[in-house]
């Protein structure tokens, strides 16, 4: 009877043994499909052969969630957790599908849920710091974006989400006005990304707002040159507006000399119309922040209302007409687009615009108030005749 059930035993040991290499080899085939149709049905072939096999079960879940077949997901998901205790990665997963179905309040626990398993688990961190940043747009409250940083930073630096985690945080620094911690952000961004043209700009433009013009100077000309290399001008707004603006501090000469050379490198565009007098202010603003398309969504319209009116902003500062900057970054910031960098260049430069037209108010009142330095001798010789008017009066009053 014994040797019966060992010998049981050892030929269903042997066969498990023997379906583990063909599931194992159906698992990498699933892995190394392109197709998400494939990999569903690589995953499914693992699973018939072994069914404990967690790491298949759990990736064709989440090939289902990159389908959209929530339904399918949850399925997967609830036969895994009858199967295997709870990981972070599934907890990660419950959050992702309750925030793509709009219950934010369960995603936010599913990822706690999963933090409190791995604290310094990347993506769960990662989740939870983006639905942060997501609320406080929803509900217009800017303390969730400080709430977000401390997730957003516990991201390890070799994680593939590092990249946008640090972006992320960055914003948010912004958006509390710690430009000298975003600052870090950016540089540390730009060099892990040389050849990334938004990095070197958002460098540039935090060095600007933190006071270095030289250092400025340097990531922005680095964002321009990479902005031609790449021909896709998608940033060339932004690069376009500071790298002459701060030339302008310095040099002149120096900043027309850029200027045209970068007028010859752009496509016809609105604001190189500006730039070469084709057009007015107000032309330049109706052509820039125009509908390219008439379900464009309200926000997007938003964006570009803020983006033309900082861009004429800057056109207005290059010409020394600040009271007209001033009305521009004003129209700019109203959005309160919290995160995008013309809202913080254009709130940024309004601040700084009115603070120096106050200054300015107050010297000329000053000057106005001021009392004329009478010379000593010149004093003396009018308390003279002060003191002998009156007598003269008098006499003639008496005469």
């Amino acid at each position: 009877m014994i040797k019966r059930i060992f010998f049981i035993i050892s030929t269903v040991g042997f066969l498990f043994s023997a379906l583990a290499e063909p599931s194992k080899m159906y698992y990498k085939r699933a892995q190394d499909a392109e197709n998400p149709e494939d990999k569903i049905k690589f995953y499914t072939m693992t699973l018939k052969m072994n069914p404990q096999f967690s790491a298949a079960l759990f990736e064709r879940a989440q090939t289902y969630f990159e389908m959209n077949k929530l339904e399918e997901t949850e399925n997967d998901i609830r036969l895994y957790l009858e199967k295997f205790p709870p990981s972070p990665e599934v907890h990660v997963l419950k959050g992702r599908i309750a925030q793509r179905l709009g219950d934010l309040d369960t995603a936010d626990e599913e990822y706690d849920n999963a933090i409190k398993i791995t604290p310094a688990h990347d993506e769960a961190n990662f989740r939870k710091g983006l639905l942060l940043v997501l609320q406080a747009k929803l509900k217009q409250h800017p303390e969730y974006y400080h709430k977000a940083i401390p997730y957003l930073l516990t991201v390890q630096q070799r994680s593939p989400y590092a990249i946008s985690s640090f972006s992320q945080a960055a914003k948010c620094y912004e958006i509390e006005s710690k430009y000298d911690e975003a600052q870090k952000l950016y540089v540390n961004l730009s060099s892990q990304e040389p050849d990334n043209a938004l990095f070197a700009f958002n460098a540039g433009r935090l060095y600007y707002m933190n006071g270095d013009n030289e250092t400025a100077i340097k990531y922005l000309n680095s964002a321009c040159e990479l902005t031609f290399k790449d021909q896709s001008f998608e940033i060339y707004y932004a690069v376009f507006r500071y790298f002459f603006t701060i030339y302008k501090l310095r040099d002149l000469t120096s900043a027309n000399y850029q200027l045209n050379r970068f007028l010859d490198k752009l496509p016809p565009t609105p604001l190189a119309e500006l730039f070469q007098n084709k057009i007015t202010g107000e032309e330049f603003l109706k052509k820039a922040s125009q509908k390219k398309d008439s379900k464009m969504p309200e926000q997007l319209e938003k964006i570009l209302a803020c983006e033309a009116h900082s861009a004429l902003g800057y056109y207005y500062l290059l010409k020394d007409k600040n009271d007209e900057a001033i009305s521009c970054f004003k129209n700019a910031i109203i959005h309160e687009l919290y995160g995008l960098p013309y809202y913080h260049l254009a709130k940024f430069e309004f601040q700084r615009l009115s603070l120096l037209k106050e200054i300015n108010a107050m010297e000329f009142n000053d000057k106005e108030t001021e009392l004329p330095d009478i010379p000593l001798e010149q004093s003396e010789a009018e308390n003279t005749m002060a003191t002998e008017a009156p007598p003269a009066a008098h006499s003639d009053e008496k005469e």
